[in-house]
Order: C-alpha cells, then structure tokens, then sequence
C-alpha cells in the first residue's frame, strides 16, 4: 500500500508522513490495510504523538460521517421524527456546554467535497460533530496526571472519580499516573504509567492499547462477541479473565492470571491461546513460533553498573562511559512527572531502567535497594520502584527520598562526589492507596531515581538490589 513512498524500505519516519498517514486510514475503515502496513503504523502511532492525534480526529470524523450519512439523505435531515432539530448528547457526563451537531441541509454534502479536497482536518477543527455515544464506564480510581477525550482527541479533559465515560481516549503522563475504570458490565480496566488507551463498546468491547502497562478484569463477554483489545504488535480475544498487558512500539507481554486469553502476533498472525499462569509476549519480528511459558522467578539479587548503554522505550538516561577515573553512569533527562490541576507540566530529571521478562529481581521486606549517585549541588533524590506480581501485573509504585546533605545515617561523598545510598523496603512507601503493601512474589519491574524539584546534573553510576545480612 506504500503508494505515497518511493523506492528503499519504509522506514517509521516515512511512515509519520502525511502522504502515508492519509493512505493508511482509508485502507484500514475499507479494511484494505496489509498486516506489515497496519504493524508499521501502529508503531507509528506508539511513538508520535501528532500521528496518533491525526489518527484519533480521522477517525472521529469517519465516525461521524458514518453516523449522520443516513440522515443526511432524507428529506428533512436536520429533524427529528418529531419535525423537532435534535440535541446532541453530550459524551461525557457532567458536559452541559455540548455543542449540538450540524443541523442545516448541505453540511454533509460540503463534508464530502473537503474530503475529496483533502480538507477533512480543517473540517473538524472548525465543525461541531452531534455526538450521540452514551457513557459506558465510569472513573472508579485515577492519580496524577490523567486526561479523557471524546471527539477523537479534541477537547480532553482530566480525568475524575466518578466520572462516566463515553467511548474516547484515555491519556495518562508520567510514571505515578493512575486510571481505573469500571464498564457498565462490571469489567475493570486499570492503566498505570505513560499509556494511551482508546475504547468503545457499541455491543463489544474494543481496546487499543497503544503503549503502557493495563491490568483487566473482565466479566463474562456476550456469546459470540468477545473482548477485543489491540496493542501495536498484538491482538487478544477475551471471553472473561483476568489478564495483564505491557505494550510498546515494538513488543507486547501478557501474562493470564485467570480465564483463558486467545493471543494472535499481528506481524505474521500466529495464534496461541495463554492460560492461567502463562505468560507470551509478541513482537514485530517472527523468527520463531510463537510460545507460552511459565512465569520464570527472576534472581534474589541484581546489580547494573551501565558498563553498556541501555535502550528501550521506557528507559531514560544519557549514557556516559567510563573516562578520565569516573565510572560508566546515566545522566538524568528531564521528562514529564505529571501535569498540575491547571494542566502545567511537572517536570523532573531523573534516569530510568526497564526490566523485560523476567524482572529484575525478587523483592522482599528485607530487601535493600543500593543506588550510586552524585550531583553538582546538594539535593533531595528519589528513588521509585515499579513492581509486578508473578503474572506480570502491575503491584505498586513504592517510593522513597533521600537528602545526601542532611548527612543522618550517610555515608559521605567520595574525591569525585559520589555517594552510596541504601534504602531498605521499609523505607519505601507505596504511592496508590489500592496497593499500600508489597505483593505476594513481587518483583522489580522498573528502577527510578530522579531529582525531586530542580535539575541539578544528577548522575548513576550503580542501581542494585538485595537482601539484608542475617
């Protein structure tokens, strides 16, 4: 389908074009995409934020016109049966400022022609589209910085408990960021971290998991139409389980902690079927089959001292080699901690490493976390772990600050400034009230260490974890 490409392989920045945009959302509504196209822009969308928002106000309208397309070939399309113009609902509750749709004659007609000139972005922005969704599900938790939009990304608004939900897209920013939802049939759909989820449910539950960490408890699903859910490299198929998702660019890792879950790998459409206590992760590559294994216990100890740089999606850090008697260490970036009430990014610099399957280690109410920083001024520096339970799920953000300059119970600083810190389990306290204690088998999943308020050139050269001697 790469029409709008000429010549070589395509790579993702070919992909975030307009030209190869544009193609591949006609292809994917006509269902013409090709599995490789449709893998490649998924991974598009996972990682530009201005192809993902072009890909939510394309489909709001082709959602829109699909909608109103019949009424605008009646007589009067502007009326009701009633011989009334209609309101528009609004697709949140609590939204008494909705704009009503379009309501005199010829408006689609002009549609069709701005979609035809290409102007169906110009369209959008400046037409109010009759939304008619009805909210199914509602805000049972959130923490930090967690944004809801409708109208296919347009008019996003923060997340609050209680809140009910119409179809849309859910936005979370920052690692401490928090949104559960219960939908109308009682299924539960937690999101931590930086994610992006869409969803819908129009007599079938739709998911698109484009990139973070999501735990779901689902009811029962009606006969012959189960729970769909899609992430850039894979697709599930849910009768009623409880499962979790780690999705990416470039991968998917689900771990069934319940049911039974039908697991496809989009890029070459390998099936398996993941049951209790079985964990499959899919990529973009098919090298070999797709598999399902056992949870495997990751190490009681774990140490990392950047000897190598580290890559990943969710890991953070310039990586300087070892030089002129300093060690190899991560240099702190800065990165959105989360938004204020106001909408004003929170902004921390910090590093941050990821582990895959397994994690990196076992953790325990004897375990100690060893981390080697410096930093050009004195500061407060926080450490954070991200921790799962055996399936993978998320168990808990736990955090712990430390001042080198208050100097109580510290070790002082080396020739070169650096320190050793040691924080015991005890000294780590959990973020989310839901999960307030360290889970049955937890493991480390993901290491933070960030300055807390300013940046003041902080550097890592050793994160480790163990037990305290007998």
């Amino acid at each position: 389908m790469n029409d709008a490409h000429d010549g070589g392989p395509l790579t993702l920045a070919d992909a975030g074009s307009d030209d190869f945009l544009d193609d591949a959302f006609n292809r994917l509504v006509d269902d013409r995409l090709a599995a490789a196209d449709e893998a490649m822009l998924d991974a598009v969308l996972a990682e530009n934020d201005a192809a993902l928002r072009r890909y939510c106000e394309w489909m709001q309208l082709h959602a829109a016109l699909q909608w109103e397309y019949p009424a605008a070939t009646v007589l009067d399309p502007h009326l009701d049966s009633a011989g009334q113009i209609p309101k528009a609902e609004p697709t949140r509750s609590g939204d008494d400022d909705a704009q009503p749709g379009p309501g005199t004659p010829g408006v689609w007609a002009a549609i069709g022609l701005l979609l035809l000139a290409g102007g169906w972005l110009a369209l959008l922005r400046s037409t109010p589209v009759n939304s008619r969704a009805m909210p199914i599900a509602q805000v049972i938790s959130v923490d930090g910085a967690a944004a809801w939009s409708g109208m296919g990304g347009l008019n996003a608004a923060p997340l609050v408990v209680g809140d009910a939900l119409a179809a849309g897209c859910i936005r979370l920013e920052g690692a401490t960021a928090l949104a559960k939802l219960r939908f109308n049939d009682g299924t539960k759909v937690e999101v931590v971290g930086d994610a992006v989820v869409e969803f819908e449910d129009e007599g079938q539950k739709k998911i698109i998991l484009r990139k973070g960490n999501m735990s779901v408890d689902a009811q029962p699903q009606p006969p012959g139409r189960p729970m769909l859910v899609r992430t850039p490299t894979a697709e599930l198929e849910v009768v009623g389980t409880e499962f979790s998702l780690s999705a990416d660019a470039a991968s998917t890792s689900l771990g069934v902690t319940e049911g039974r879950v039908r697991f496809k790998r989009v890029v070459d459409g390998s099936e398996v079927d993941v049951t209790a206590n079985g964990i499959a992760t899919a990529s973009l590559t098919a090298s070999g089959p797709l598999r399902v294994a056992a949870p495997v216990d990751p190490p009681e100890e774990f140490r990392e001292t950047f000897s190598r740089p580290r890559s990943g999606p969710d890991e953070m850090g310039e990586w300087l080699p070892a030089e002129s008697g300093l060690p190899a260490r991560l240099s702190a970036v800065a990165y959105v901690a989360g938004r204020t009430p106001a909408g004003t990014p929170v902004i921390h610099h910090g590093i941050s490493i990821h582990a895959k399957q397994p994690a990196f280690a076992l953790f325990h109410r004897d375990s100690v976390v060893r981390v080697k920083v410096r930093t050009a001024q004195p500061a407060e520096v926080a450490c954070m772990l991200t921790l799962q339970v055996p399936s993978g799920a998320f168990g808990g953000n736990f955090l712990a600050t430390v001042d080198p300059a208050d100097g109580a119970g510290l070790p002082p600083a080396d020739g070169d400034g650096w320190r050793s810190i040691e924080i015991p389990a005890s000294a780590l306290r959990p973020i989310f009230p839901e999960f307030d204690a360290l889970p049955a088998g937890a493991r480390v999943g993901r290491i933070f260490v960030n300055s807390v308020e300013k940046d003041v050139e902080l550097e890592v050269a050793e994160v480790a974890i163990g037990r305290t001697e007998p």
